[in-house]
């Protein structure tokens, strides 16, 4: 069966994934997730998806300075066997830290919450399915439910519409020649990171992200510069008129530069899939079977864990 088939059929299905929450778990409205990589991009979907405040720490150490009695916190680790994790929940553990992994983690902090996810074979950033379901699941129950009800093949489908064969030779053939920047709103920037990463983790080549208006302040100074090293992917929203409009002078100050605009869906738990499945496919179409593969990342994972 082609690769890609498998990754889209267990995408939907991981989505469809109920989670049991064990010793009880509620979420404040003020978040602390520490997560690293594709699991910790799961810290991304809940603030993509709440209205709380959520903060994502991403370090080795813990960093926080303010006191954890006012948050819920959350661990996040797909394998269970990451270093930096099981530091920071030596660290926390008193605070009782909801754990969500398919690892050994409940194992070691017997004591706490968990939500185990099913084990299999593929790496963090192709279980996305399970981190939309566990937090929107988390975030409200009926959000949960909505998930259930989008019609994933209807999504699907138009991602390829959108990466038909003429358009994906195109696309293809600029990445490979220049650097990705992938562009959104502040909102949807969760929704950039993700394209961003599945482009250096699946396709292994450079690309990085940024958001309006932000990167109107900083690195549009030197783009009109150095353009014809750069694609930029533009992820619009419809709804977001006030970014549109600095969209258009964007692109009218690098008029001679190679940008493709996505539109967004306009329900969120929908762009999420649209755009997983978009990053997917378009990497697959660059790297083929070798999207899985990430021999650089164990090295150092496994090096990492004998210090």
């Amino acid at each position: 069966m082609d690769i890609l088939k498998i990754i889209i059929e267990h995408f939907f299905k991981s989505l469809k994934f109920r989670p049991k929450i064990s010793k009880g778990f509620k979420l404040k409205k003020r978040v602390l997730f520490f997560g690293l990589g594709g699991s910790g991009f799961g810290g991304e979907i809940l603030k993509f998806l709440s209205k709380r405040v959520i903060l994502v720490e991403k370090n080795y150490k813990f960093s926080f300075q303010q006191k954890l009695d006012d948050f819920s916190t959350i661990v996040c680790s797909w394998s269970g066997k990451t270093k930096e994790i099981q530091l920071v929940l030596n660290e926390i553990k008193k605070t009782k830290p909801l754990i969500v992994s398919s690892g050994d983690l409940a194992s070691k902090f017997k004591n706490l919450p968990t939500i185990i996810l099913p084990k299999n074979e593929f790496p963090p950033r192709f279980n996305l399915g399970y981190f939309i379901s566990v937090f929107s699941f988390l975030e409200e129950k009926k959000l949960w439910r909505r998930l259930q009800k989008i019609n994933t093949k209807k999504i699907l489908k138009k991602v390829l519409e959108i990466l038909d064969d003429k358009f994906s030779k195109d696309v293809i053939l600029k990445i490979k020649k220049r650097i990705s920047l992938v562009y959104s709103s502040k909102e949807n920037f969760p929704l950039a990171y993700l394209m961003k990463i599945k482009l250096n983790e699946n396709s292994k080549i450079p690309a990085f992200c940024n958001f309006f208006p932000e990167l109107a302040h900083n690195e549009l100074s030197f783009l009109p510069r150095y353009s014809r090293k750069f694609l930029f992917v533009i992820l619009k929203d419809k709804k977001e008129k006030f970014i549109e409009f600095q969209v258009e002078i964007f692109k009218k100050i690098l008029k001679n530069s190679e940008i493709i605009e996505i539109i967004l869906p306009e329900e969120k738990l929908e762009k999420l899939i649209f755009v997983n499945l978009l990053s997917d496919v378009l990497t697959y179409k660059i790297s083929g079977s070798n999207i899985i593969k990430n021999k650089t990342l164990e090295v150092f994972k496994k090096k990492f864990r004998k210090i």
